[in-house]
Order: structure tokens, then C-alpha cells, then sequence
């Protein structure tokens, strides 16, 4: 009975002190403009030639690759709002968005070979990746 006392106490003092860290990290976080990630399309290709490079060498770990490429999915879904909100896309940069889509859907099928622990991928899908990759690096840098 004096343990289950202890414990109802105790859940009642962390319960404001939780609340008042979390409000706490709101407003520093809508206040200080260094946290916001900007989005670019530079960075983007970074991400993809990174998982890129974990997805052929078949020994990544597989949660952590679906992580990001979950991560590089919604940051170009982001990118992709952004840019429609700002400025009228030119055809050049729909060419380049249509090149990321295309490197994400490959990466997502990456995600899916899991063998184990770690994704493993076919020699074709491999093939798809970097002929992708090249792809994208020469759109850019047109």
C-alpha cells in the first residue's frame, strides 16, 4: 500500500514538470530561427547519395535506412510545398523534382529488401540506384 502511495505521488510531480519542460521547448523553438532545417535541393542529393551508397553496400542496417529513407521522402514532399507556395516552377526545376521522385521511389524499393538485420538488394535495383544517382547529379548541374 506504501509503494502504490509513493508511485501515484510520484507520477504527479513529473506530470508538471513534463508540461512545463515541454512548453518550455516550444516557445524556444518558435523563437530562435536556427532551428528551422532549410531544404534545399543540394541537400537533398546529399541524403540521396548517401543512401545510395548504404543501399548497395548491403550491409546497412535496415530500421535505420527506413528512417531515413522515410526522412528524405517527406523532406522532398516539404521542399516540393515550399517551392509551389513561393515562386512559379520554371520546367527546369519540375525536370529536377521529377528526378528526385524517381531517386526516392528507388530508394523506398531499397528499403523494402531486407534480409535480416540489413537491406541487401539486387544487383538490378543496384544498377537502377546509381544510374538514378547520375541522372540527378547531371540535371543539376544543368
Amino acid at each position: 500500500m506504501r509503494s502504490l502511495i509513493f508511485f501515484s505521488l510520484f507520477i504527479f510531480q513529473l506530470i508538471p514538470l513534463s508540461v512545463q519542460a515541454s512548453d518550455t521547448d516550444t516557445s524556444t523553438k518558435t523563437q530562435s530561427p536556427k532551428n528551422k532545417t532549410e531544404i534545399t535541393f543540394s541537400s537533398l542529393k546529399t541524403m540521396a547519395d548517401s543512401l545510395v551508397k548504404e543501399a548497395i553496400s548491403s550491409n546497412a542496417n535496415a530500421s535505420r535506412f527506413r528512417i531515413d529513407a522515410t526522412f528524405y521522402r517527406e523532406s522532398l514532399r516539404t521542399l516540393m510545398i515550399d517551392m509551389e507556395k513561393t515562386i512559379a516552377t520554371s520546367p527546369q526545376s519540375k525536370k529536377i523534382f521529377m528526378e528526385f521522385v524517381r531517386m526516392s521511389a528507388l530508394i523506398q524499393s531499397a528499403a523494402a529488401c531486407k534480409t535480416g538485420r540489413y537491406i541487401v538488394c539486387p544487383i538490378e535495383l543496384r544498377q537502377q540506384l546509381l544510374t538514378q544517382q547520375k541522372r540527378l547529379h547531371l540535371s543539376l548541374q544543368s
